[in-house]
């Protein structure tokens, strides 16, 4: 089957506060947070101080799943229903 990828873009106010904010609560670092999400801490660091202004959202799923930002309270409900998109893993959901 041929799949076609869907690219949508979307301007989140203060979202990388919001991760932060999230890890904090949780009481990683930086480094136990991009190690979490499978990335380098300064990855995981560049996301939160928004210098990264394009992410893929597969990436900033594992990153809020990571420190327990729950993306539908950033996103609302419409990003549950996007066909193919899970915003729980398996390792931290």
């Amino acid at each position: 089957m041929d799949l076609m990828k869907v690219v949508f873009e979307v301007e989140i106010p203060e979202l990388g506060k919001r991760l932060k904010e999230a890890r904090e609560l949780a009481g990683y670092s930086a480094e136990v947070a991009g190690a979490r999400a499978g990335m380098t801490g300064g990855n995981f660091n560049r996301i939160e101080n928004e210098v990264n202004k394009s992410v893929p959202v597969l990436t900033l799923i594992k990153a809020a799943n990571a420190v327990g930002l729950d993306l539908s309270s950033v996103f609302g409900d419409w990003i549950k229903a996007v066909p193919g998109l899970t915003l729980e893993s398996e390792e931290t959901g």
